[in-house]
């Protein structure tokens, strides 16, 4: 194809609207063509046949565009020819293009003009502003959000909100916005249509406007449109008659027509269209049967069949679209919108959004700043101004406040106002054509809002919304997945805006309806004795209000105010009733008078909402003082703070929270409040003259915090200076630049004065500061001096880390504190090594005994020498009224906030204990004791903890005696713990073998709730995919995780003991050796109990005579009984016992009958003694955890003293299966290999949630691996893993059965057939009991209790449906020949795609493999009939050769075979069909394609293979290939 048909073609599809109307010799010219080969026989046959010219050309349209640019030159070729007059009419195709080239840059300059301005809400006729001063760049995320991210935006506000917007944006914020939209996604794919959807007022408009003013102006990056067209969808609506879509788009354009059109025909590949606010068409969209078919933009049609033709792609579909509508018209447009189309969304601005807007439309620094930065300030609006129109609201109400000369802080008024404007604003320009009043629309919306706002929901389901609200700008609409559906839902803009339409709603109320409904939120706790004490004048009154309706009272108290109830019912004729207002007051001034520091901040922030003076005067008068220094004020707290205080002149006292830059705005309430407790954070020097100002003089400052500050001495000595101003003074707390000599000076000097004070303390960071903090307090009307040294790195250690000093308050002048300073700081200034060092430290030490009165001396040190040990002798001998020295081996880390353990060496713990001292002073030493020499140690400070020759001591040591404490002890049973409990031994570990925990140990599910009969029969009966989605909606509800075990409930109550119920083989044992690892680690439990003992029941059977509960722990730990009873006796409280395997405790009848024992030391029999421990008669301080099997939980829980929790281990999730494989192979492909093949196997995978049974199949699959046989014979088949499951039990779980073996396993196969044959998986107590000889001591049953109305009911069930399926099949196998053959017979004969006793029938076929058969014989005694297996063998011959069979059943007995595993017999049976057919709709599973492999592998030749529409992927073909060969025929 050459330039010159490109040309012709573009000229006839430019004037083809002119052609169809104007040619006359349509035949000669299709007859020309048609000699030419270019037109086909049947569409010239049309052409001839049509009665009229025009009816011709338009048959001549499919020709032509079919036949592409060369047909359509053949055709301009013909047309010149015979069309002379007309051709020449018509122009040239060089005077065209340079025509069509003027009148484009006609049309960029008109676009320029128009859109370089935009008309504001309130703007009058003739005013307007420039779109650049307006216009800032909204987020826009190029995906639909989940449900979950909808529910986090809706909820958080300020930082948080702000921190989920920057994570959702996905678009490139420094491209523009047809780059954001049109750039292709991850997988290349460009769209050719987008959608860009947006809520009310979140900028669609704008957006359109900037792209068609930036193209027009050259500023887009994308080259790839030629030309943009603007349709506004309100203005379509307004057009009548049937129009081309030339036409339409004629209408918002300088172009005609006619120059559209050739625009169009040009290059329709870069033509983009943009279609504003879909949602304001008002077309059908049901009915397209009446719609003509357009083939042409040149056709003439109704507005609406143009419109979807574009939508569609019918006309221009090579052009690009990009359409915007609200959220409600979403899925409409999408429904219609031509593919690949892309969804993308404005949601609107970031904080960083709102600073550009604020600052385009201020055009001033200062005035932008002002403006921010009290909004910024308040998290509900900051939060709001995400929608570009509360921005444009605020900005416009405070700019008007600026031009009244008005300060900042009164330009916002209140949060209810700014909501009322923007509810104002959608409700006259987003509202057009309400089908209801606005009153009504008003009140759905409230009683939408209020139904959230009980049920707690943000997200809100169609139904619910339609029965409500009929069309609203106010919510929006979007999709979610659900399963393999789609689901619409609804929800406010932000929950700010539902709890403000919930206030509304209240207001539009009746007073008996209004109190009703606010009289339940307030008393929602106290339903069952509200008659006792509510005041029905004023129910609210005695009220606590539910904390999620707090900001609908907010804004109950702003609609209250005079302003705004005024502006409510000049424009929507909404009055705010009297009661309203009256109700608050009342509630408030209650809360008031009883000084509720709960409801403080908020209850500031309703008076400021209601902004009623005299009120709130009245009510903070109630007040005595104002606490408010636990949290931080924001500015929008001292906002509230400043106005209440405002209108309350004579506070008396105040304790606030706040940053720096908000002292100026806080001034005048501090100048006049005689008690002040401030707390000031970002302080610094500049800050110094407003907080001077801020004091006065003559307060009684309780304490002055100046945080985060970097003061210098100049700025210290005024702050000391106004100190002295002041009648008394608490504290004192500030962060400096250094502390110098000139710091020390001042600090002297301020030490002589005769003010009050109770500390002062000062930090710095300074490294070459004499110190890093300085402390001088008050206690037991002593002083105290605490000077510390941090270590900033392992490089910097302080030689001297701390030094603190007693002494009578009255001799504080004995302290040279600029000496005592620079003595310190020399002595940190080298290191021990260096050979000043002893000289710099005996001048530091030498200056102590001068200090009248010294009665204590502390001193942090990384390491104790000998040298050190003789310094503290030193000290002992030469201050005579020292009364305790302290010496604690370690240095602090940066900052103070991390203490570095040190050592104590030997041969200063030696020296200290022989060397004589006086009596009367006591020397405590702590640290961690090295066993090693000092020429021998390490001294690696960052290993201290973890090697073994460190054990943390406390020393004291008084004249000739040494006291060492029990913490030594304690840590070397710790390391004792986790030398011996990192290792496990495995059911089949030879002697001497072990695996270490962490490779096998897993994190199990833990609920910590009792499920009901419902939640049982879904685990029980579900598998696979639907079993691990009960799981984890079982995880993510009422899960519970180790450390947890002991947290409060949901009332604050801790329990004293906890039950851990699990099934055997379900990980307790493993879970409890875990929890003592991580324990003795320090990694569980560190700060809640300082001792952990496991006591196992199977070893307490063991322990003979009478002994102590002392006596008994010393069995199991390295602890002596002397030393336990110390550790037992010092702090009960923070004693853990782990009582492991109470189910195996042999507890008699006469137990219950004996005397207690509530001491500690009484010795009675083992059992006795941990039966007294549980009950809470010995050591009731103490905690309990206590696994259990299900079968003994309640008579553990009645002698379980209280509190008490519940929980149980319900095993693996799948995520828990894939890491207990992956930590098992330690190997990436052998894990991969493994975990697919199991994950394939619905029955295995279920059965996997079991810990052991991934114990078993993950070892079978490891020996296979060890002896290079293939997977696929790895596993062998399920009933061998269900097999070896029971043989693990029956060997490892039972202890002290009272039956044999086969009775046992035949009386639990009669009750599985019995519920099999009921459908029943729960089983009550009395038919379990009636054929299960004690069934407490089974480990294959569960036992649980339900409610049943006011009664306990005991039920129990098989682990899982699979398990009571096998004991079933093993019930059959082990009968006499002529039962067996009976009972299979009967489940042999039916479908079995429907029948619940197909699993029945395949463990029967695996429980005759001969190594099953092997496995039961050698280790039970069990033994199946010979004619029993015969017989079975005969029934799959027969069954197998039948050719009627759908394809479930043909696969079931693919299965059968695959489990009896035994290659002649399944040769046999696969080569006596001719053929195996499988199809549609039965879908082929991974595990049917290994059972398909399997058979077919055992097989010379087979005739014929058939799979047809049975989803047969890429992966399920790979593992059947190996097979394909084996079969003549595939189809």
């Amino acid at each position: 194809m050459n330039s010159e048909d490109s040309e012709r073609a573009r000229f006839v599809d430019a004037h083809w609207a002119t052609l169809v109307q104007k040619v006359i010799m349509v035949m000669p010219i299709a007859d020309e063509l048609r000699s030419a080969g270019m037109l086909e026989w049947e569409p010239y046959c049309k052409i001839k046949a049509a009665d009229i010219n025009q009816e011709k050309m338009r048959e001549f349209y499919e020709v032509l565009h079919s036949g592409g640019d060369k047909v359509k030159s053949a055709f301009y070729s013909s047309l010149e020819k015979h069309e002379q007059p007309l051709f020449r009419s018509l122009g040239s195709i060089a005077e065209t293009a340079e025509d069509l080239l003027k009148s484009l840059n006609k049309y960029k300059k008109w676009i320029q003009m128009e859109y370089e301005y935009v008309s504001e809400y309130n703007s009058l006729p003739g005013e307007y502003v420039l779109l650049s001063e307006r216009y800032t760049q909204p987020l826009i995320i190029t995906r639909h959000r989940e449900k979950r991210e909808r529910e986090e935006e809706m909820c958080s506000v300020g930082e948080s909100f702000q921190q989920l917007l920057t994570s959702r944006n996905n678009a490139d914020k420094g491209s523009s916005v047809l780059d954001a939209l049109f750039s292709a996604d991850n997988k290349g794919v460009d769209p050719s249509a987008v959608i860009l959807q947006g809520n009310s007022g979140h900028g669609k408009t704008f957006t359109a406007q900037k792209i068609m003013l930036d193209w027009a102006s050259g500023n887009l990056s994308r080259e790839e449109f030629d030309c943009l067209f603007h349709m506004k969808c309100k203005e379509l609506n307004h057009i009548s008659g049937e129009q081309s879509l030339a036409e339409l788009l004629s209408y918002n354009s300088s172009l005609t027509s006619a120059q559209i059109s050739q625009l169009l025909q040009k290059s329709p590949e870069k033509v983009l269209i943009l279609i504003d606010g879909f949602d304001e068409l008002r077309f059908s969209y049901n009915d397209t049967s009446n719609m003509p078919k357009l083939r042409h933009f040149s056709e003439k049609a109704p507005t609406e069949a143009s419109l979807k033709a574009l939508l569609r792609g019918h006309i221009l579909s090579e052009s690009f679209l990009l359409a915007t509508t609200r959220s409600t018209a979403t899925k409409t447009l999408g429904g219609l919108l031509k593919h690949p189309h892309r969804f993308t969304e404005i949601i609107g601005f970031s904080e960083r959004e709102v600073e550009e807007y604020f600052k385009r439309f201020f055009q001033g620094e200062e005035l932008f700043r002002s403006a921010f930065e009290c909004v910024k300030a308040n998290e509900t609006l900051i939060t709001a101004c995400s929608i570009p129109v509360i921005c444009w609201i605020i900005c416009t109400v405070m700019r008007e406040r600026f031009s009244d000369g008005a300060d900042a802080t009164s330009g916002l008024e209140t949060t209810t106002s700014i909501y009322i404007d923007f509810v104002s604003t959608l409700l006259e320009h987003h509202c057009q054509g309400l089908s209801q009043s606005v009153l009504t629309l008003l009140r759905s919306l409230g009683q939408l809002a209020e139904k959230g706002m009980l049920k707690k929901q943000v997200l809100f389901e169609e139904r619910s919304v339609q029965e409500t609200v009929s069309g609203s700008p106010f919510l929006c609409k979007f999709l979610l997945k659900r399963r393999i559906h789609q689901e619409t839902m609804f929800s406010f803009m932000h929950l700010s805006f539902q709890e403000f339409f919930t206030a509304l709603y209240y207001i539009s109320l009746d007073e008996r309806e209004f109190l009703d409904k606010l009289t339940e939120r307030f008393h929602s706790q106290t339903q069952s004795y509200l008659a006792l004490y509510l005041d029905k004048n004023f129910p609210l009154k005695y009220g606590h209000p539910e904390p999620h309706f707090l900001p609908v009272i907010q804004f109950l108290c702003g609609l209250s105010n005079k302003e705004v109830s005024s502006t409510l019912e000049e424009t929507h004729n909404l009055s705010v009733p009297s009661f309203v207002q009256a109700q608050l007051e009342e509630w408030i001034l209650h809360v008031s008078t009883n000084s509720d520091y709960n409801y403080l901040p908020f209850i500031l922030h309703c008076l400021y909402e209601l902004h009623e003076k005299e009120f709130v005067q009245k009510a903070m008068e109630a007040w005595q003082e104002l606490d408010m220094s636990w949290d931080q004020l924001s500015r929008t707290d001292c906002w509230a703070l400043l106005y209440c205080l405002d209108c309350c002149p004579h506070f008396r006292s105040l304790k606030i929270n706040f940053a720096a830059e908000e002292l100026k705005m806080l001034q005048p309430v501090l100048c006049r409040t005689p008690k002040l407790e401030l707390t000031v954070q970002n302080f610094s020097d500049t800050d110094v003259t407003n907080l001077l100002s801020a004091l006065g003089e003559g307060k009684h400052l309780r304490e002055l915090k100046l945080n985060s500050s970097c003061l210098s001495d100049q700025s210290v000595l005024q702050v000391l200076n106004a100190l002295n101003k002041q009648k008394s003074v608490g504290g004192l707390q500030i962060v400096v630049k250094s502390i110098s000599a000139d710091t020390a000076l001042i600090l002297t000097d301020f030490l002589q004065s005769k003010l009050k004070w109770e500390e002062i303390s000062l930090k710095t960071n300074d490294a070459e500061s004499l110190c890093s903090s300085l402390r001088l307090f008050s206690f037991e009307e002593k002083l105290v001096l605490n000077v510390v040294r941090w270590c900033s790195s392992p490089q910097n250690e302080p030689s001297l880390s701390e030094i603190i000093l007693k002494c009578p308050r009255s001799e504080a002048s004995s302290i040279n504190v600029k000496s005592f300073l620079q003595a310190f700081h020399s002595v940190n200034c080298i290191t021990e090594q260096s050979a000043d060092f002893d000289r710099q430290v005996d001048a530091l030490l030498f200056q102590l005994p001068s200090v009248s009165g010294l009665s204590a001396i502390n001193l942090s040190v990384p390491l104790l020498t000998e040298t050190w040990a003789s310094r503290i002798l030193f000290l002992v001998e030469s201050c005579p009224r020292l009364a305790v020295i302290s010496f604690h081996a370690g240095l602090w880390g940066s900052e103070g906030g991390q203490w570095l353990t040190g050592l104590l060496m030997e041969e200063g713990i030696k020296l200290l204990k022989e060397s004589a001292k006086r009596p009367e002073c006591i020397v405590n030493i702590r640290g961690f004791r090295c066993s090693k020499s000092s020429d021998r140690c390490t001294r690696h400070t960052e290993q201290i903890e973890e090697l073994s020759c460190n054990l943390r001591v406390t020393i004291e040591f008084c004249g000739e005696k040494c006291t060492e404490d029990i913490n030594s002890a304690i840590h070397k049973y710790k390391r004792l713990i986790c030398s011996e409990y990192q290792y496990v031994t495995e059911y089949n570990s030879l002697p001497g073998e072990h695996v270490l925990l962490s490779e096998r140990f897993t994190q199990p599910l833990i609920l910590k709730k009792h499920r009901d009969p419902k939640e049982r029969e879904e685990e029980i009966c579900s598998s696979g995919e639907s079993f691990q989605q009960v799981l984890s909606s079982r995880s993510s509800e009422d899960s519970v995780h180790l450390n947890s075990l002991f947290d409060p409930d949901g009332y604050g109550i801790s329990p004293r003991a906890v039950i851990l119920q699990g099934n055997s083989g379900n990980g307790k044992t493993f879970t409890v050796q875990k929890s003592m690892m991580d324990w003795a680690s320090g990694d569980l439990y560190k700060e809640r109990f300082d001792i952990v003992f496991h006591l196992k029941c199977k070893e307490i059977n063991r322990i003979l005579g009478k002994n102590s509960l002392a006596e008994i722990l010393s069995y199991s730990c390295s602890l002596t009984s002397d030393q336990i009873s110390q550790i037992l006796q010092q702090s009960p409280e923070k004693v853990l016992f782990i009582i492991d395997g109470f189910d195996e405790l042999r507890l008699t009848e006469g137990i219950y009958h004996t005397s207690p024992n509530t001491d500690l030391l009484q010795k009675a029999s083992p059992v006795a003694i941990l039966c007294d421990l549980l009950r809470g008669r010995i050591l009731p301080e103490s905690f309990l955890l206590v696994t259990s099997r299900s079968t003994a939980t309640v008579t553990l829980s009645d002698l379980l003293k209280g509190p008490q929790r519940f929980s149980e281990i319900i095993g693996f999730s799948q995520k828990g299966v894939e890491e207990y494989f992956q930590k098992f192979f330690q190997n990436e492909e052998l894990f991969r290999k493994a975990y697919t093949f199991v994950k394939a196997n619905e029955t295995l995978i279920t059965a996997c949630s079991i810990p052991v049974i991934c114990w078993i199949i993950c070892t079978t699959i490891q020996e296979r691996f060890k002896t290079g046989a293939d997977i696929t014979r790895g596993l062998e088949t399920t009933t061998s893993i269900y097999v070896d499951f029971v043989c693990t039990l029956l060997e490892h779980h039972c202890q002290g059965l009272s039956q044999s073996v086969p009775t046992l396993l035949r009386s639990l196969g009669q009750l599985a057939e019995r519920g099999m044959l009921e459908e029943q998986v729960l089983l009550d107590e009395k038919s379990v009991n009636e054929t299960v000889l004690d069934p407490a001591c089974s480990p294959f049953l569960c036992k649980f209790l339900f409610k049943r109305r006011i009664h306990q009911e005991t039920m129990f069930s098989f682990m899982h449906l699979s398990f009571q399926e096998f004991f079933t099949a093993l019930y059959y196998v082990l009968l006499d020949e002529e039962e067996s053959q009976r009972k299979l017979t009967v489940h042999c004969c039916f479908s079995y795609g429907l029948s619940s006793f197909a699993a029945v029938v395949q463990f029967a076929f695996g429980l005759l493999n001969k190594d099953v058969r092997d496995t039961l014989g050698k280790k039970h005694g069990l033994f199946i009939h010979p004619n029993t297996q015969a017989y079975l063998k005969k029934i799959i011959l027969t069954k197998i050769q039948e050719e009627t069979y759908d394809s479930d059943t043909i696969c079931f007995w693919i299965h059968c075979l695959y489990e009896l595993h035994e290659e002649d017999f399944v040769k046999k049976a696969m080569e006596s069909t001719p053929h195996i057919t499988l199809y549609g709709p039965f879908i082929l599973r991974r595990i049917d394609c290994w059972a398909l492999l399997y058979c077919s592998l055992c097989c010379e030749c087979i005739e014929e293979l058939t799979l047809h529409a049975c989803r047969l992927t890429s992966e399920k073909l790979s593992i059947i290939l190996p097979a394909l060969c084996k079969f003549k025929n595939l189809g």
